[in-house]
């Protein structure tokens, strides 16, 4: 690894977006998914970006694409309450440049919440439709389909989260227990 790529991981979690982001914190599932990394080929691994590899901060979004900067303008927008969620299966988002690996999430919470966050908040989102996962590594295009079939004691077990993570484009982060 060349220092220019050492000096991009470092600073990943610095790198300027266009936007905001509302996240649901998962990190009581960080072991599970930390299990899941150790299974991965390194040499599958995308990692050529900054914020790719495998997935250091367990969350599910709630919505990308905020346009304030500011959390409180989100907490008087939207009520956040404890979601409760299932993780259905492993699955890919797979594109030309990378295999996002992914839980698929089932949860009338989140996308009542996601709503709400659409309805009352200005956002820019190039996707129609709100699919919520839990993104657990960024992979070389074509191969993420052998990962897809590695067991997980976490499939199908509800969870439940009362913890936010509001951050802003410049990727300053509020927590926020509910």
């Amino acid at each position: 690894m060349n220092f220019n790529k050492f000096y991009e991981l470092l600073c990943e979690g610095t790198a300027p977006r266009s936007f905001s982001c509302l996240m649901l914190d998962c990190s009581n599932l960080y072991q599970y998914v930390n299990d899941l990394h150790a299974e991965i080929d390194p040499d599958d691994i995308y990692d050529d970006e900054p914020g790719h590899g495998l997935e250091k901060e367990t969350h599910i979004t709630t919505l990308y694409g905020i346009h304030t900067s500011k959390f409180s303008e989100v907490l008087d927008a939207v009520d956040l309450k404890p979601v409760k969620y299932k993780l259905t299966k492993l699955s890919l988002f797979e594109n030309e440049k990378f295999d996002v690996l992914k839980f698929e999430v089932e949860s009338k919470d989140l996308h009542a919440l996601n709503k709400q966050c659409t309805e009352n908040l200005e956002y820019t989102n190039k996707f129609s439709d709100y699919k919520p996962h839990l993104t657990v590594a960024y992979l070389l295009p074509g191969t993420g389909k052998k990962y897809t079939k590695n067991p997980c004691p976490i499939i199908g077990q509800g969870f439940s989260s009362n913890r936010f993570i509001f951050s802003d484009k410049n990727s300053n982060k509020v927590w926020k227990d509910v």
